[in-house]
């Protein structure tokens, strides 16, 4: 099996020309905010002793899918979403890089119990469930919802993992959104001001039978500058500045994951599902 590089999935969807595989695979991938989720996530990973199979919920174009599956040849990886045509496109890249361990279904985080069609009740449960931003374009009704769903797929003494921004995204600002309008834009679009908290959450998983085992903030103030800057340059084109700050801004990505965070604009938790049931609170 090939080396693979994280996204690289992504830019071989896109048919980019030469010259941009070789910036690819020069300086890495140009997404650093995707980098920060992946630098939690893969810290979070190394406080999970054991799994044999994983599910990425709400998978997209299935970037963390592709680079577990690459990592972890050994493992089973499953990523699902409603989006029936990126399942596809990710089936297909999936045989042509010949990943055996790894599958894509179209499945609606939604359904769950007695309603049509249940979430991968066909292949669960999971030592390992992650969601990395997905629930943001819920309504907070439905991010409950969906939260219990995939608690329901995790086994006992399995994982579960959220990766997630907080209400306020501007708790952590270094450089004024002016210089990146476009991307701030973005931003505030997705966030509907009603996003989970990162105690909120917490109390979600103890009252459904799980044990906190890592949370942190993200995007601090390392992270967040490493994301900031990029959107500067992206967004004034400034292509021969990004092509030199691009490493710096993958590795100012590794250090945020790496520090603990008193403040930043999303967060992340790992968790444990008790193996014992009486070890739950009363859920409200």
């Amino acid at each position: 099996m090939k080396f693979f590089r994280f996204r690289e999935n992504v830019l071989l969807l896109q048919n980019p020309s030469l010259f941009r595989k070789c910036i690819f695979y020069i300086f890495g991938h140009d997404f650093i905010g995707a980098e920060i989720r992946l630098a939690h996530f893969m810290y979070a990973l190394q406080k999970i002793p054991f799994f044999s199979n994983a599910l990425d919920a709400g998978c997209g174009t299935g970037d963390f899918s592709f680079y577990l599956a690459n990592k972890y040849k050994g493992k089973s990886i499953e990523g699902i979403d409603i989006n029936k045509k990126r399942i596809e496109q990710n089936n297909v890249l999936k045989k042509q890089l010949g990943y055996s361990n790894l599958n894509f279904f179209e499945d609606d985080l939604l359904k769950r119990g007695n309603e049509q069609g249940k979430i991968n009740e066909r292949r669960g449960p999971y030592d390992v469930v992650f969601s990395l931003a997905t629930l943001i374009y819920f309504t907070k009704q439905q991010r409950i919802k969906i939260a219990k769903n995939l608690f329901s797929l995790v086994k006992p003494g399995g994982h579960i993992y959220f990766d997630l921004p907080i209400n306020d995204y501007t708790d952590v600002m270094i450089i004024p959104p002016k210089y990146y309008p476009n991307m701030y834009a973005l931003v505030e679009a997705k966030n509907t001001g009603d996003l989970f908290g990162l105690e909120e959450l917490e109390t979600l998983l103890k009252n459904n039978n799980f044990t906190i085992v890592h949370k942190n903030k993200t995007h601090n103030y390392v992270g967040k500058l490493a994301w900031e800057l990029d959107n500067v340059v992206r967004e004034r084109n400034f292509n021969k500045l990004r092509l030199v700050l691009l490493p710096v801004l993958r590795f100012l990505a590794r250090v945020d994951a790496w520090t603990n965070n008193k403040q930043g604009c999303c967060f992340c938790i790992l968790a444990k599902k008790n193996i014992d049931e009486k070890i739950a609170e009363k859920s409200p």
